[in-house]
């Protein structure tokens, strides 16, 4: 299957910051409840872990995928101005900023440990990231979609409107190169499984303290239905069977009944 996704035309196109295409004088002026600029905070420090995540990818054989490459400096440069326009969202009209900090804790390995993993794994571990950021994508993605559904306020729906229109594109290419290479490289499918059934979405979500992270999954369950479409999703690419789908989906249902604590 030949890549549909036209890198150039993204790095061609990517957006930069976002601030003038939101009203923050109307936020400044009606501050949104605290609690929602709480959770908007969190969703900026979850996009803004992009070069943690860049890191643990650029050591290994993705970094030498030039399309890859190209793709994810553009990718890399629309997640901070996401993350920024969320943070001066979350702090419009506030009394003091709203920071959420993401801790260091729980990393198994460092930059020399993932890169010999990643050699081991050779080029098969490209396939396992490109499914990562697909379903990074897809849960927050329907994180935006759930707190624009709480909220009647037209301007923040406007923004995080902007923010899934970029999203798609990110999730379109990540889809793509995904499925091209899960669907031919049979060692890259069993990394995958691996990987499905032993991490948390969205990436970086582990370094929430427990009251951020039970607040981020709260939201997510408020309208359902994102661990169901995670589950289709990667069960079209045929890495799990039945067995694995209820067990992945459970996972995500769990984190997210955790939540609402």
């Amino acid at each position: 299957m030949d890549p549909a996704f036209d890198v150039r035309e993204f790095a061609q196109t990517a957006r930069g910051s976002l601030r003038e295409e939101v009203d923050l004088a109307s936020f400044a002026e009606h501050p949104l409840p605290s609690a929602m600029r709480r959770l908007l905070a969190i969703l900026a420090a979850l996009e803004g872990a992009t070069m943690a995540q860049l890191r643990d990818v650029l050591v290994t054989a993705t970094h030498k995928d030039a399309r890859i490459t190209a793709f994810l400096v553009s990718w890399a440069y629309e997640k901070f101005w996401i993350a920024d326009v969320l943070s001066a969202l979350a702090g419009a009209g506030g009394e003091s900023p709203i920071a959420v900090p993401l801790t260091e804790r729980r990393r198994a390995a460092g930059p020399v440990r993932r890169s010999l993993a990643g050699f081991l794994e050779g080029e098969s571990v490209i396939g396992v990231h490109m499914l990562d950021g697909a379903i990074d994508d897809r849960m927050l993605t329907a994180a935006y979609e759930r707190m624009g559904a709480r909220t009647d306020r037209r301007e923040l729906v406007d923004a995080l409107s902007l923010i899934v229109t970029m999203k798609q594109r990110h999730t379109a290419f990540f889809s793509e190169e995904a499925e091209r290479r899960l669907r031919t490289d049979a060692r890259a499918r069993r990394l995958a499984r691996r990987e499905l059934l032993a991490r948390d979405w969205p990436l970086g979500i582990e370094r929430l303290d427990d009251v951020d992270r039970a607040a981020f999954n709260g939201l997510l369950r408020s309208g359902g239905g994102a661990a169901e479409e995670v589950v289709h999703f990667v069960r079209g690419l045929d890495i799990i069977d039945a067995d694995d789908a209820v067990a992945l989906r459970r996972r995500l249902e769990r984190a997210a009944r955790n939540g609402e604590r």
